[in-house]
């Protein structure tokens, strides 16, 4: 009957994420981290790489960029998503992402 527990993870198109402390996100730039990469997912072969810090998205379904610092923003965002998407990269820039 409880609330169901928070989400602390999410995978998107290969690559799984989780939020950090207000603390540790303050030190390494961003919320959302990279923790896994599946190998020959369309995140791999963006060149994406667990530790990255993610912070904002953009994609053709949005002509804004869309910035998050929550794993339920992250979430609700990607789950826009229909064709390949940008996501920023605090070290790096822009990576896109493709669908499939």
């Amino acid at each position: 009957p409880g609330a169901a527990p928070k989400q602390t993870t999410y995978s998107w198109r290969g690559l799984q994420v989780k939020e950090l402390s207000l603390d540790d996100a303050r030190k390494r730039g961003g919320r959302l981290e990279i923790t896994r990469v599946r190998k020959s997912s369309p995140a791999d072969r963006a060149g994406l790489y667990e530790g990255a810090i993610i912070t904002e998205l953009k994609h053709a379904g949005s002509q804004a960029i869309q910035k998050f610092d929550s794993l339920d923003q992250f979430k609700k965002i990607s789950e826009e998503v229909t064709g390949a998407a940008a996501v920023y990269v605090t070290l790096d820039g822009y990576v896109t992402v493709e669908a499939k």
